[in-house]
C-alpha cells in the first residue's frame, strides 16, 4: 500500500511532479496505482486460498463479503445522491478500494463478535 500512496502522490503532483497532458505516459501514469492494488487483491486471494483453519477463512470471507456489501451501499447511495441530489462528486470512484478497506475494519470486529 505504500506503492500505491507514492504513486498516487506522484501523479496528483504533491511531489512536485507533473503528469504528461496527453499521449501514452499520461495513460500509464493515470493507470499506474491501479497496479500496487491489483497486487493487494492478489495477495489477499492467496492468503484465503492458502490458510488451513477452514473456520478463519470463513471469517474472512464474511468479513470480506461484509466490507463489499458496506462499499457497494455507499458508492450507490452516494451516486444517486450526485445525480438527484446534485452533491458535489468529487471522483468518489477513486476511494472505492480505500473505502473497501475500511469497511473491512469496521466489518472484522463484527463478525468476529458473532463467533466469540
Amino acid at each position: 500500500m505504500a506503492i500505491y500512496v507514492l504513486l498516487v502522490s506522484i501523479v496528483s503532483g504533491w511531489l512536485g511532479w507533473e503528469p504528461p497532458r496527453s499521449g501514452f505516459l499520461l495513460y500509464l501514469a493515470a493507470l499506474s496505482p491501479a497496479l500496487p492494488i491489483g497486487a493487494v487483491v492478489y495477495a489477499l486471494g492467496r492468503y484465503l486460498i492458502d490458510e488451513p483453519d477452514e473456520f478463519f477463512r470463513m471469517v474472512q470471507i464474511q468479513t470480506s463479503l461484509l466490507a463489499t456489501g458496506l462499499t457497494m451501499i455507499t458508492c450507490t447511495a452516494w451516486g444517486f445522491l450526485a445525480v438527484y441530489a446534485h452533491i458535489w462528486e468529487n471522483h468518489v470512484i477513486t476511494l472505492v478500494f480505500p473505502m473497501w478497506w475500511f469497511f473491512f475494519g469496521i466489518a472484522a470486529p463484527i463478525v468476529n463478535w458473532r463467533y466469540r
